[in-house]
């Protein structure tokens, strides 16, 4: 018997639950983790809409989820553990630099333009593509 989506509390039943094709699940984990994984990701790019697509991709990415990695972990460390490997994933996807900080979390190193000077990520977001 499947628990009720609130009462979900280990990455296998949210799995069997994706597996289900449950939209609810989905509505779920959006409104209960939505704005965690929003300030994360904007804490590690300074960019809001870097952010938001980073938010999308992650949702997506565990939508797509078909196994776990086998650690008995909670429902939200493997969330926030899937959430960090979008970041870096979209990081490595844009060429942009980071580093890890002590805690695991990628934070973007100085960005710079084609003249190599400094250029702010908020910036970037909004310049013509080359």
């Amino acid at each position: 018997m499947i628990k009720k989506i609130e009462n979900i509390d280990t990455p296998e039943e949210l799995l069997r639950l994706i597996q289900s094709n449950n939209k609810d699940t989905f509505k779920y984990l959006y409104k209960k983790y939505c704005a965690t994984l929003f300030g994360i990701a904007f804490q590690a790019v300074d960019s809001k809409q870097f952010a938001e697509e980073i938010v999308i991709l992650t949702f997506e990415n565990l939508w797509k989820c078909k196994s776990c990695t086998g650690k008995k972990v909670s429902l939200g460390t493997f969330v926030l553990q899937y959430h960090l490997k979008t970041i870096q994933d979209f990081l490595r996807s844009k060429n942009i630099s980071y580093a890890l900080d002590s805690n695991g979390f990628p934070k973007v190193v100085q960005l710079q333009n084609d003249q190599n000077l400094p250029l702010d990520l908020k910036q970037s977001a909004i310049l013509p593509a080359v």
